[in-house]
């Protein structure tokens, strides 16, 4: 096309970015949102669609990759940086509330080594919160989009790498734009925890690797070994997986030299790394309190005998009493992953095919490599999801298929330019743009939790912050325990007393809960708050007959809106009202002091 025409879209690309902010700065969140997307204005997605589609112009028709690398470093901002820039408190129900309260902790300085494994995150969080003045929450919420932005560093470098026209470098770069939508599975990837920011540090990682095997270059075998220290600080999981990855690497490199390949490659940096990140991880570990008991609680995890099909079986049980199923699920966010899936090892199979036709290359080689060494990690998660570990198998099957992307935009990339030289290259980078709009806006959905995928989002409001701050300075030390309908108490004291010091405690008290559960957990819970507790006792011991429930929006627009009364219907919300003391309320969070019928 004509330089004016790229002027012009110059410019639209910069004013979408502009507009995209604009958008998200001015519609701040007033209380919780069951849906990021329902409470992002229309105009933010218009101008981000516009971006986007600027984004893969430069990258795939114009071939202007530097421009096209800037549209897409802001794609990949603005994407990540939306619960930052639309204001929300915190985004994160689950593990991401206990490391902030590592992270408060830390800020409260009697952090005890021994007890955290993944320092370095909570580390850089802390350091955040002290130069710049924020809150700890807001630190970690600046980490997804520092981590993203390495992310695509990363993969830029592997694309320079392998790519062999400009082409299938571009079309590598707008896949790994879709990296929301295909790594992440059971849980959203853009929450500040330990297991996503190591995952979107592996692409600089590797590439320090396949650069240190061409450039021979000792400076790169440094990098090499220093970020392999800096993943057993960040998530030893991921560190061990990583090792075996080298390890394969090196037994490949061996048989390839040995068979097939002209190229001599000197494994004895290979070999250090390997060694100095197994003597490092072994350490840290070994090092922990409850290091024994971790391993026998993994190899007995591997070893049982329960599958995943019960739990798949009562999750799509429970999806149907809301209208859900598990079909409906698989068919918004897997399609995308198995196409990247069945590519990558079509691929692979015929680069490794030229390479025992003798068409061989350093960069042949090492595509191969890339994913053969992923096979021990693969093995393992398919083990933990036979077992019934679901999670664990995800967790390795998200970090298959990132690097999946790129040898996928790589066979995207060569069919281009060989149909381009038959049919025209107007036709086939239409097309191939087409396919790439459509695959980055189909993983969009994913990227956060929303009823799209039957979850409600993880955002949590000042609000929440507040009404439990409030319930854990007033409850009384001998007072009842503490339930929400949200069910997350325990996570909210991490962050109110700094983790270590609130396990510590509840260790000792355990009454301070209550938890909610169809049935009494355990033995040691003297209390707890039934599902529809409207309709039900409360089975409580002789001095533990009444409880403290908080109700947030999020507790009540999930219950009500999201899952349908599933758990907690109207008449239970109306029964807190006729039979409970409301003690506390700010708006978006309630305290009940509640006494129920023996």
């Amino acid at each position: 096309m004509a330089p004016r025409t790229d002027k012009v879209l110059l410019s639209l690309g910069f004013l979408a970015i502009a507009a995209s902010i604009l958008f998200a700065l001015t519609s701040l969140a007033t209380g919780y949102e069951i849906s990021i997307y329902g409470g992002t204005p229309v105009g933010f997605w218009i101008s981000f669609g516009v971006l986007l589609i600027v984004c893969i112009w430069f990258l795939i028709a114009a071939q202007r990759l530097v421009f096209g690398g800037i549209f897409a470093t802001g794609v990949v901002f603005i994407l990540s940086g939306l619960p930052y820039l639309r204001g929300y408190a915190y985004f994160g129900r689950y593990d991401a509330l206990n490391h902030l309260g590592s992270v408060r902790q830390i800020l409260l300085a009697n952090l005890d080594l021994q007890l955290n494994l993944y320092p370095a995150m909570h580390f850089l969080a802390a350091i955040v919160s002290i130069t710049a003045d924020l809150s700890a929450n807001k630190s970690l919420l600046l980490l997804p989009i520092v981590f993203s932005l390495l992310y695509l560093f990363g993969m830029v470098l592997l694309a320079r790498h392998f790519a062999d026209n400009q082409l299938q470098f571009g079309v590598v770069i707008v896949l790994c734009l879709a990296y929301p939508g295909i790594i992440s599975i059971q849980m959203p990837k853009l929450q500040p925890i330990p297991n996503v920011l190591t995952m979107l540090i592996l692409p600089i990682v590797i590439a320090s690797l396949v650069l240190l095997e061409k450039r021979g270059d000792v400076r790169y075998a440094g990098i090499l070994i220093g970020l392999a220290g800096v993943l057993t600080l960040y998530h030893p999981q991921h560190s061990l997986a990583f090792i075996m990855f080298l390890t394969m690497w090196l037994i490949g490199n061996n048989l390839f030299e040995r068979y097939h390949s002209r190229h001599t490659i000197h494994s004895a940096n290979l070999l250090t790394t390997i060694v100095f990140s197994g003597t490092t991880l072994l350490f840290w570990i070994s090092s922990k309190y409850g290091f024994a008991g971790a391993i026998v609680s993994i190899i007995t995890g591997l070893i049982q005998t329960e599958t995943a099909v019960s739990e798949i079986s009562t999750g799509g049980s429970a999806l149907q009493l809301v209208g859900g199923s598990l079909t409906t699920i698989f068919l918004r966010v897997f399609p995308l992953k198995i196409i990247i899936s069945v590519v990558t090892i079509a691929f692979v199979s015929r680069t490794l095919w030229n390479i025992f036709r003798k068409e061989d290359s350093i960069e042949k080689r090492q595509i191969c490599l890339l994913y053969l060494s992923l096979l021990p990690g693969i093995v393992l998660g398919i083990l933990f999801f036979i077992k019934g570990t679901i999670g664990q198998f995800f967790r390795f099957a998200g970090v298959a298929l990132m690097l999946g992307t790129i040898a996928t935009g790589l066979a995207i990339g060569q069919a281009g330019e060989f149909l381009r030289q038959r049919t025209g290259r107007r036709i086939i980078v239409g097309l191939i743009g087409l396919v790439l709009i459509v695959a980055v806006i189909s993983s969009i959905p994913v990227l956060y939790k929303s009823p799209y995928v039957y979850q409600p989002s993880e955002q949590v409001t000042e609000a929440r912050f507040a009404g439990y701050d409030w319930i854990f300075e007033s409850r009384p030390e001998d007072g009842p325990g503490i339930a929400s309908l949200d069910t997350s108490v325990y996570r909210m004291r991490n962050i109110h007393y700094g983790k270590q010091n609130s396990v510590r405690e509840m260790r000792q008290n355990p009454k301070i809960l209550a938890p909610l559960s169809k049935d009494r957990p355990t033995p040691e819970f003297h209390a707890f708050v039934p599902y529809h507790f409207s309709d039900s006792e409360f089975n409580s011991s002789v001095d533990r007959q009444s409880a403290y429930i908080v109700k947030t929006e999020y507790g009540t627009k999930q219950h009500l809106r999201l899952y349908d009364g599933l758990r907690f219907d109207q008449s239970d919300m109306r029964y807190l009202d006729a039979h409970s003391a409301e003690v506390y309320s700010n708006g978006g969070t309630s305290v009940y002091h509640i006494r129920f019928s023996n």
